[in-house]
C-alpha cells in the first residue's frame, strides 16, 4: 500500500497533474492563487517535503518486505 501511495501521489497527483502547468511560468501566478499561496515556489517546497515523506514510507516498506523474502 505504501508503494502505491508513493507512486500515485508523487507521479500522479503531484508531478503528473501539476507538471504541465508548472512548466509554463505564465501559469505560476494562477496556480499559486488557486492554492491560496503568494508564490508557486512555496507549493513546490511543500510537494518536495511531502514527497520526501512518501519516499521515507516507501523505503521503510521495502525494508519490511525484505524481511519476508
Amino acid at each position: 500500500m505504501l508503494v502505491t501511495i508513493f507512486y500515485r501521489y508523487l507521479f500522479g497527483a503531484g508531478l503528473g497533474e501539476l507538471w504541465v502547468g508548472l512548466r509554463d511560468e505564465s501559469n505560476h501566478k494562477a496556480i499559486a492563487t488557486a492554492f491560496g499561496l503568494p508564490d508557486v515556489g512555496i507549493l513546490c517546497d511543500l510537494y518536495a517535503a511531502q514527497n520526501q515523506a512518501y519516499l521515507n514510507y516507501y523505503t521503510e516498506a521495502r525494508q519490511l518486505l525484505a524481511q519476508f523474502r
